[in-house]
């Protein structure tokens, strides 16, 4: 961690393997996406389309309404747990107007523990929640 620049944004592959979710990002338009390492089993797998959809929330995405005009489940990578892999017109314009404004790459990328050490950046904001990655089931590997 100690390479890394707080101005980086940064994947953490982390295991997960006790719990279901694939991926989460430390809030929308953060800069650390975490991935799930018993779910990534191969260059093609399920957590190709998760690294992306994670990529999405730090754009500043949320996940689509289904009642929103043009929801497509089998294209829009946004939709959670859904299997599109595109990015749609609306998500590139909501990405477009969410940098102009100032939303993205919050927060630096890293927290130091107690021991003195940095890992990723831990709190996440889900749903109006705040919560940890641990809470998730993330642990790290040192």
């Amino acid at each position: 961690m100690d390479d890394v620049a707080d101005s980086d944004h940064l994947f953490v592959v982390a295991d997960n393997s006790s719990y279901g979710i694939y991926g989460a990002t430390n809030e929308l338009g953060g800069k650390v996406m975490h991935l799930n390492e018993s779910k990534i089993n191969g260059y093609f797998s399920y957590n190709t389309r998760s690294a992306v959809h994670e990529v999405g929330h730090s754009m500043g995405l949320e996940h689509p309404d289904p009642k929103s005009i043009g929801y497509t489940p089998s294209v829009d990578v946004m939709v959670q747990g859904g299997d599109g892999t595109k990015f749609t017109g609306g998500d590139k314009f909501y990405s477009y107007k969410n940098w102009r404004a100032g939303k993205l790459n919050r927060r630096v990328n890293s927290a130091s523990t107690p021991d003195g050490r940095r890992i990723p950046y831990p709190v996440v904001k889900n749903a109006g929640q705040i919560g940890t990655i641990f809470q998730y089931g993330f642990r790290y590997k040192y």
